[in-house]
């Protein structure tokens, strides 16, 4: 399938995925972290018309896996909002405890189970955070773990909420955060009554980041969990089924960045796979598949699809000149030098945004290094450039098997991607 080098993607062909964070300040008036906020569009004022669950997975999923934290809170900390079902489920494990703050929202219930998943979330080394607190005596035990208390000041005095906040000073080394301050004399005031974290419209309305990105589909994604649920399917079968998905594979790619820190790099999917590890994996893609609602989003198929025939015709050619131990690397090589194109974005960008071996990142920037022979042939048949696909299939020792491994090439990806 001829792959047409002049055809761009415009960004308004991919959708838009957004997060809002509002910063919040200490007495110093330093900024100590963001809550990131869900919203639907870059119009909306506020999370309405969506359920808890789906305004955090979407939060996590766009906030993480599609902008990243580095963009989005740069140094700062993420105060990310979690309700009961994540709680209890333990999905704040895929957040780094060094980055986040959990916030635990006023609909989730002081019980034995919320308590129990709330002494796991503080032994597991994340910060805890009450938000919109209300006040009762089943409370304490959340209380007496957690490291801050968010109390909303908007009509309140010092009076009004002085006992209150007597009571919550009990606690050893609990902080108190007010929130929705509108004014520099009301900030003033709270800080006189002792608060230690500050936020509301005195700083800064919710300020709206989006970026565009690819969406993975549904059918991926269930597969996957019911693959990762399954102790008899092989990281293989794993591997190829993120295969048929370059959606799913990029987020896996960004999933492993975190993972990576301290490596070499990934140098494939199944050492992502590997890297991430399945229960952990298990947890992301349950998130994914509820941020996942069904929306009309029909990216180019085409595109897509040649993204996916160059990756399979990189690691056959591997195969075919001899080099499977590079068959998985070179998959992975292919699949990224066509999704720049596919999410109209620079391949510099990017690379950027996921964690490569050096090979794989000399291939895409520059065209050099040991994968760059392979990758070149398979885009020179994409083109339909013979001339330089024999001399570069001649060079690799495979020129006998470029028909098969062609024709070979396009119908796996079309059977993979859509089922045909």
């Amino acid at each position: 399938m001829p792959f047409d080098p002049e055809a761009v993607v415009t960004e308004s062909e991919l959708p838009e995925v957004l997060v809002a964070r509002q910063p919040i300040f200490d007495r110093a008036d330093k900024l100590v972290g963001y809550e990131l906020l869900y919203r639907a569009a870059r119009t909306a004022q506020s999370a309405q018309g969506a359920d808890h669950v789906t305004m955090s997975s979407t939060t996590l999923i766009n906030g993480v896996l599609s902008i990243g934290f580095d963009r989005l809170i740069g140094r700062a900390r993420a105060w990310i909002n979690l309700p009961a079902e994540f709680l209890l489920q333990e999905q704040w494990r895929v957040l780094d405890p060094t980055r986040c703050v959990i916030e635990l929202l006023e609909t989730v219930p002081a019980n034995d189970e919320t308590i129990a998943a709330c002494r796991a979330l503080r032994d597991a080394g994340y910060e805890m955070a009450l938000d919109d607190f209300v006040s009762g005596a089943e409370y304490e035990p959340l209380i007496a773990m957690a490291q801050v208390v968010k109390l909303e000041v908007l009509g309140q005095t010092p009076a009004s909420l002085a006992d209150m906040m007597a009571r919550l000073r009990t606690h050893r080394g609990i902080k108190l955060l007010a929130e929705k301050i509108e004014t520099p004399t009301e900030l003033a005031i709270w800080k006189t009554a002792g608060f230690d974290f500050f936020q509301g419209y005195v700083f800064s309305r919710p300020e709206i980041v989006g970026d565009r990105d690819l969406p993975p589909r549904l059918v991926g994604i269930v597969t996957l969990l019911n693959q990762l649920g399954n102790p008899d399917v092989s990281d293989r079968q794993l591997e190829e089924a993120f295969q048929a998905d370059p959606a799913l594979a990029l987020r896996l790619l960004r999933i492993a960045n975190s993972a990576a820190l301290g490596t070499a790099g990934v140098s494939s999917i199944r050492q992502a796979i590997q890297l991430v590890g399945r229960g952990m994996l298990h947890r992301w893609l349950a998130l994914l598949l509820a941020a996942s609602a069904p929306r009309a989003t029909d990216v180019d198929a085409e595109r897509l699809l040649s993204a996916v025939e160059r990756a399979r015709m990189c690691e056959m050619l591997a195969i075919a000149a001899h080099r499977p131990r590079e068959s998985s690397t070179l998959f992975l090589t292919g699949l990224l030098s066509a999704l720049d194109a596919v999410l109209g974005v620079s391949i510099e960008m990017l690379v950027s945004r996921v964690h490569v071996v050096d090979d794989v990142e000399q291939a895409l920037l520059h065209r050099d290094g040991p994968l760059a022979s392979v990758l070149q042939l398979a885009e020179a048949c994409q083109r339909a450039d013979w001339d330089d696909a024999r001399v570069l299939a001649a060079t690799l020792g495979v020129t006998e098997a470029l028909s098969v491994v062609t024709s070979e090439a396009a119908e796996w990806a079309r059977r993979a991607l859509l089922g045909a």
